[in-house]
């Protein structure tokens, strides 16, 4: 390359580099999350956002961007607006739902990833926080930059986009200091308030409370109302609402607990472990124990 190659901005700035007076002590950085195997995907109708949550175990850490509609964001039970503008993080083995959101037709992206620097991110749990316009450029090459072929320099690239996404929400949350959840009582949308009422039950119920008929009883109305009230707000059956509830439950144990499958049937109202092993199965298509062997190796 010759001189005249060299782009002229960054000749003149590199003339007007600052003299350290201690040339051995320079700019450090704190903690940082590193990340890895990256997917970017979007969601463009309510219904598919809605069926999509009961379809996938999250064992991986998933940004949410609203870039149009404004929903609802239930993680664990905590109900939080999310609005155009807005992210969110859903952490591994959260059970989460969209109880509402306003119009079928949608703009949310979500990054997934992977991270053994997981401790970092529990700053994010049941938070909602505004995107800069810094955030909003970087989320766009990240999009960008997932739309082309793989590269190891580019993956590498990619990873450290989305580090420095999550390196500048966490600055965000440390300044604001202030949650933007909303308690379970003030969301005013009906299908918002349905879930969060069954949600309730779940969370608080013991072992045995696991049925349609249960869950009914607990809100004083009719199993056959609750169902078809149910399905009439999201287009799935209230049974693999609680299914998949279940499903999370067993999967945070099985994961991140030393407890036997015998005592993990029984929490989540299994009357056998061979019972809860054929439920397991069915979902999954793999066995609670070929379950946990696999998430100790990741």
């Amino acid at each position: 390359m010759t001189q005249s190659a060299i782009p002229s901005k960054l000749q003149r700035l590199a003339k007007k580099i600052v003299k350290s007076e201690d040339l051995f002590e320079g700019r450090c950085h704190g903690p940082i999350c590193e990340v890895d195997n990256v997917l970017v995907f979007n969601r463009l109708t309510r219904t598919n956002l809605q069926q999509n949550s009961l379809s996938h175990l999250h064992h991986r850490h998933v940004l949410f961007f609203n870039l149009g509609t404004a929903g609802v964001l239930s993680l664990d039970g905590v109900q939080m607006d999310l609005n155009p503008g807005e992210a969110a993080m859903l952490l591994p083995y959260q059970f989460h739902s969209f109880p509402m959101v306003e119009e079928e037709s949608m703009l949310w992206v979500m990054i997934s990833f992977e991270t053994s620097t997981a401790e970092l991110l529990e700053v994010f749990r049941n938070e909602s926080f505004r995107v800069s316009e810094e955030c909003f450029d970087l989320l766009g090459q990240v999009i960008e930059d997932f739309s082309h072929a793989e590269s190891e320099f580019l993956n590498v690239a990619h990873s450290l986009k989305v580090s420095l996404l999550l390196h500048n929400f966490s600055e965000q949350l440390a300044r604001e200091g202030d949650s933007s959840s909303v308690s379970l009582n003030s969301v005013k949308s009906e299908s918002a308030q349905l879930v969060a009422d069954i949600e309730q039950v779940l969370f608080s119920a013991d072992a045995e409370m696991t049925s349609v008929e249960d869950v009914a009883k607990a809100l004083g109305v009719s199993a056959s109302h609750l169902r078809a009230t149910f399905r009439g707000h999201f287009n799935i059956t209230l049974g693999s609402f609680i299914r998949h509830f279940r499903l999370n439950q067993a999967a945070d144990m099985l994961a991140n607990s030393q407890m036997s499958l015998t005592s993990i049937a029984a929490s989540i109202g299994f009357s056998s472990p061979s019972t809860f092993t054929r439920f397991f199965r069915n979902s999954l298509g793999m066995t609670p124990k070929d379950y946990r062997n696999n998430a100790k190796n990741r």
